[in-house]
């Protein structure tokens, strides 16, 4: 079975600044054997029951906060944690 190539996008909100930061990358852009492992590494999460947003614990005004974008060739999934 063909793997299926993947464009990736994570922002990380929050922290004691609150400055944004942002990292992308395309799984036809790496190695063969780098993408393997990224997408070998998804297909082992269970995305779809993760909850839209999760839940801040009380007190956590500078807690991270992680949004993930997963764009394939006819699906996109976005997962926040």
């Amino acid at each position: 079975m063909a793997r299926e190539d993947l464009e990736l996008g994570l922002r990380r909100t929050g922290g004691l600044a609150g400055l944004p930061m942002v990292a992308s990358l395309d799984t036809r852009e790496l190695e063969s054997e780098e993408a393997e492992r990224i997408l070998d590494a998804l297909g082992r999460v269970d995305l779809a029951h993760l909850p839209e947003r999760p839940d801040a614990p009380s007190g956590a005004a500078d807690t991270f906060h992680y949004r993930l974008e997963i764009r394939g060739a006819d699906r996109t999934q976005t997962v926040q944690f």
